[in-house]
């Protein structure tokens, strides 16, 4: 049975109104303040998630709250963060310091940074670059920290934004999930989505928690999609996309496809590059696979006879 576990960021909630957060959810919810007009952070975890909290952490200013559970004998180190507008540096270094700090399996980062990763794909209409210190701080500590963003490593050049504004136009992706890289095997979707009474999307991360074992976790696949032309043909173009994100910038762009796989070198090491590679073709597999599942069934729906 799935779950869900929900992170917000600059909920404007106090401490003196946390009966009626606790009322109207109804179930476990934890939330670091500021005041009731400004910042703040709040984890809400549904009635059906199995997750044993063993430790919380609320940061300062209501800018970020850690929470550490266990699920299933599992340690998932959950970081709710609302990034300052400040471009202050410091800010990442110390959740990133206390965050590590702590001894788990898996780390999640999610919310709103206020800041993109890629000025190219994740801005739209921008005359300067936003908080550009502490954007250059925070793509240095996710390669020291080995995280990867799953939406972007399923979309690797896909122009989709978090947060809009109409005067001026401007659009960004500014909210995003940094997870760590062993736990990309286990996500089975990423997805942004329309957002409500606000100016933020949605940004949706699926895991398969049910399906992490002790030991090197594995995917089990259909090998019977490997006689299906059409398929083939997807997962070489996956293939090539993978390529063509990750391959070291001194290449050819236009030709690099041409070199032998051997020969090439990435901007990230072996082991991230097999396991996004991995990632990508799962999901572009479970798209593959439910597209064929409903258009069999519509099919055996035309074929009877009334």
């Amino acid at each position: 049975m799935g779950f869900t576990i929900i992170c917000l960021q600059d909920v404007h909630w106090t401490r003196d109104s946390d009966h009626i957060y606790y009322s109207e959810w109804g179930s476990d919810l934890f939330f670091s303040p500021f005041s009731s007009n400004a910042r703040g952070v709040a984890i809400l975890i549904d009635k059906k998630c199995v997750a044993k909290v063993l430790q919380v952490i609320y940061g300062q200013d209501g800018n970020y709250i850690i929470l550490v559970i266990d699920i299933k004998g599992f340690t998932f180190n959950l970081v709710n963060i609302y990034g300052p507008n400040s471009d202050s540096s410091g800010f990442y270094d110390n959740v990133f310091s206390e965050s590590f700090g702590i001894d788990c399996d898996f780390n999640i980062f999610c919310g709103d940074w206020n800041l993109v990763q890629n000025f190219v794909l994740d801005c739209d209409s921008y005359e300067n670059v936003n908080n550009p210190n502490a954007q250059k701080k925070l793509i240095d500590l996710k390669q020291e920290s080995h995280l990867v963003d799953p939406w972007r490593t399923l979309y690797p050049q896909t122009h989709q934004f978090t947060w809009r504004r109409r005067t001026p136009f401007r659009q960004a992706r500014l909210d995003f999930f940094l997870v760590s890289e062993n736990l990309l095997s286990f996500i089975t979707d990423s997805n942004i989505l329309p957002g409500y009474r606000t100016d933020h999307s949605i940004v949706v991360l699926d895991i398969s928690v049910y399906n992490i074992k002790h030991g090197k976790g594995y995917w089990k696949f259909n090998n019977a999609l490997l006689q299906n032309n059409d398929y083939i043909n997807l997962i070489n173009t996956t293939i090539d996309q993978c390529v063509l994100q990750y391959v070291a910038t001194p290449y050819n762009r236009d030709s690099v496809l041409t070199i032998p796989r051997g020969d090439l070198h990435f901007i990230i090491d072996a082991d991230l590059f097999w396991e996004t590679l991995l990632l990508m073709i799962r999901g572009e597999t479970i798209k593959f696979s439910c597209k064929m599942k409903n258009e069999n069934a519509s099919r055996e729906r035309e074929n009877i006879v009334i």
